[in-house]
């Protein structure tokens, strides 16, 4: 489990067993940055893209997967994720992948608040 590797306290980690559940997450606020495997029971990281894209715009999408290569990964960049990180993990890499994708999350919605004040007045 992911969790293992992120020990440090510095990145909080949610679980969510569906792409519902998921959904549910990101809409209470409790996180911005959505993991997903590549292929999970029910769905595949497009699907979880699509989440993002309809419901949670603000949110970052960082994928896993066994193996992959360079063409999935610039595809899944042109598609909208934020990153691929392969398996098995490094911690210090899925630790920074993590919080830079939360650092993202966080400017996005600063940048997005800005504006929505800026065209309210």
């Amino acid at each position: 489990m992911v969790a293992r590797y992120l020990d440090t306290g510095q990145v909080r980690v949610l679980r969510a067993s569906s792409i519902e559940q998921a959904d549910l997450l990101l809409a209470d606020g409790r996180c911005q940055v959505l993991m997903t495997e590549a292929t999970f029971p029910g769905g595949t990281w497009e699907d979880a893209l699509a989440l993002k894209r309809t419901r949670h715009p603000g949110a970052v999408l960082v994928v896993t997967a066994e193996s992959g290569d360079e063409g999935l990964w610039l595809d899944m960049l042109e598609q909208g994720a934020y990153d691929l990180v392969l398996k098995p993990f490094v911690a210090e890499e899925l630790l920074r992948v993590l919080a830079n994708a939360d650092f993202c999350a966080r400017i996005g919605a600063s940048v997005r608040k800005a504006r929505q004040s800026g065209s309210g007045g």
